[in-house]
């Protein structure tokens, strides 16, 4: 079953104030705009990895890469998944901000956070893109994977 057509798992619905709760516990800054554009991001990403500026580097480096797509003559990739893959770029590693002792799988953090904001169709690709179904088998936490299209 694809991502596009299951029902998405809300954990606590489209909520804004997820992300602020999350910035509070953390002290990261609010976000400066829509939970959906990139640009939204990059404050609460940068302070995120104040610590590790070159994950910051990372991620930014992803989504530029994955932006350039757009620009590029596609046929199979259609403008909706370009803008849900470069968020998902953009926010691939969030979940090593929120958790940076790697209690768990950071992919799986990412997406919670992600699903908490109404983001359901780039939880998923925020979910598994690291081979975190595999690192959650072996860490005896498969219980966690909400994303999985095994169902």
């Amino acid at each position: 079953m694809s991502h596009a057509s299951r029902t998405p798992r809300r954990l606590d619905g489209p909520n804004l104030d997820a992300v602020q709760q999350v910035a509070n516990r953390h002290g990261f800054p609010e976000l400066t705009g829509p939970v959906r554009q990139p640009n939204s991001w990059l404050a609460w990403l940068a302070e995120a990895f104040d610590s590790a500026p070159h994950r910051y580097r990372h991620v930014h480096t992803v989504w530029q890469r994955a932006a350039k797509l757009r620009g590029l003559d596609l046929a199979w990739l259609e403008p909706a998944m370009s803008e849900r893959l470069e968020l998902a770029a953009l926010l691939h590693d969030a979940g090593k901000a929120l958790d940076p002792d790697d209690t768990e799988p950071h992919g799986f953090v990412g997406a919670r956070l992600l699903d908490s904001l109404g983001l359901h169709d780039i939880a998923p690709l925020v979910a598994h893109h690291s081979g975190a179904r595999l690192e959650a088998e072996a860490r005896g936490m498969s219980d966690r994977d909400r994303w999985s299209d095994d169902e």
